[in-house]
């Protein structure tokens, strides 16, 4: 395998496909709120952010422990996307 520095690149010059989905949002950076598409280049790639710690996906049970206990909307920080959340009746 070839590596070059800030292009990950494999032989015959294909780029790794991201393993964060860009519309889902996760958690990482010590609480930090991104989706996929404005992920660090780090975390999307990697599943890890810039300090190797793995981030998370945010739950619809995390939007809603959120909004009940701390009355707070859980949000992608750039662009303010949201998970969907599912409620059960």
């Amino acid at each position: 395998m070839t590596m070059t520095n800030a292009s990950t690149k494999v032989s015959g010059g294909a780029t790794p496909a991201p393993v964060l989905k860009p519309d889902v949002l996760y958690s990482g950076d010590n609480g930090r709120l991104f989706c996929g598409a404005h992920a660090g280049q780090s975390a999307k790639y990697t599943g890890r952010d810039i300090s190797g710690q793995r981030v998370h996906v945010v739950t619809a049970d995390d939007v809603a422990e959120a909004r009940r206990e701390y009355e707070v909307e859980l949000a992608c920080e750039r662009c303010g996307m949201q998970p969907p959340l599912v409620v059960l009746r």
